[in-house]
């Protein structure tokens, strides 16, 4: 007999460096494992499989390592919507638009050249939320290499890419801003809300 599949309702949790995203993750796989998926961070995954140095890349390698990221995320996404059988909701560790914030031009650029509708893209994810980096928000405990080995940005870096995730979610209709007067721990429990009550609203 085969198994309905159900619906898988995706967030996109976003942000720039020291923002708490994987931390963040680690701490909802201890509540959530049984019903939430979580898709990894793809630009991690291909910078960990080889000698990869992206600010020594010209800006065409630039673009060629965001198609890359590109193509595997939408390939892990739909993977996710087609094998999660158990989990009605898929933790998306940055979303497809991400990769606008480090290539120049911005969101429209970025669509335009890789032939993305902004709302198209939009309505694949029901909710985003954007963890402040600390670069922004308390930038005196920045660290480029916390929690990360293959963090390469300064600070300044950190900075102007957080400000341009920001330009590019912000127009999600579902788009969640949590900064980080939070705290880490409150960056969390306000992420563990917003699933839980997606949970709960799957039951109904």
């Amino acid at each position: 007999m085969i198994q309905e599949m159900l619906v898988v309702k995706k967030i996109v949790l976003t942000g720039g460096s020291s923002g708490g995203k994987t931390t963040t993750i680690a701490e909802l796989r201890k509540v959530f494992s049984k019903e939430v998926a979580f898709i990894p961070e793809v630009a991690t995954i291909i910078l960990s499989s080889g000698p990869f140095a992206y600010k020594q890349m010209a800006l065409e390698e630039k673009w060629q390592f965001q198609k890359a990221i590109l193509v595997l995320q939408k390939a892990i996404e739909e993977s996710f919507e087609h094998l999660s059988v158990h989990a009605s909701i898929a933790v998306c560790e940055c979303g497809l638009l991400d990769g606008a914030a480090y290539v120049p031009g911005g969101l429209e650029t970025f669509c335009r050249y890789f032939n993305l509708d902004e709302q198209k893209v939009f309505a694949q994810y029901t909710t985003v939320i954007h963890l402040e980096s600390v670069a922004t928000g308390a930038p005196s405990i920045y660290k480029r290499t916390a929690n990360n080995p293959f963090r390469y940005e300064t600070l300044e870096e950190a900075r102007a890419n957080e400000y341009a995730l920001r330009m590019v979610w912000q127009k999600h209709p579902n788009y969640h801003f949590v900064s980080c007067e939070k705290g880490l721990e409150g960056k969390i429990s306000y992420v563990q809300k917003i699933i839980g009550k997606l949970l709960v609203s799957n039951k109904k």
